[in-house]
C-alpha cells in the first residue's frame, strides 16, 4: 500500500494498487474521488452524498474536493477513461458471443 497522498484530520486520499485502478480513493475504502465528482455533476449535495454513503464523513467529501481542485486533470482523465469504457460495453451489448451460461 502507498502512503496517504494527501491528509486532512481524520481522512485522507491515498492510491493502493490493485484497488479500483489505482485510482485517489477514500482513506481505506473503495470510494473513488473521480465518483464522487461525478455524484457531485450530477447535482448531488454532500448531505445526499452521505445518505447513500454512510461510512464517509464530511471530512471524507472535503479532502475529496480538496484532492479535485489540486488533480482535477487526473481526475477528470479517469471519469473519461470510465465513461468511455462504459460506452463501449453499452454499444459491443449483443455483439460479442456469450462466453457464460
Amino acid at each position: 500500500m502507498m502512503p496517504p497522498a494527501q491528509a486532512t484530520g481524520t481522512s485522507w486520499i491515498q492510491k493502493t494498487p490493485g484497488v479500483c485502478g489505482g485510482e485517489a480513493c477514500i482513506r481505506n475504502t473503495r470510494h473513488t474521488v473521480a465518483g464522487l465528482v461525478q455524484w457531485r455533476g450530477l447535482g448531488l449535495s454532500d448531505e445526499r452524498i452521505l445518505e447513500h454513503h454512510p461510512d464517509l464523513t464530511e471530512a471524507d467529501l472535503q479532502v475529496a474536493w480538496s484532492y479535485y481542485d489540486q488533480h482535477r486533470g487526473e481526475v477528470d482523465s479517469a471519469i473519461a477513461l470510465e465513461r468511455d469504457s462504459s460506452s463501449w460495453v453499452e454499444a459491443t451489448q449483443g455483439l460479442l458471443p456469450q462466453v457464460w451460461p
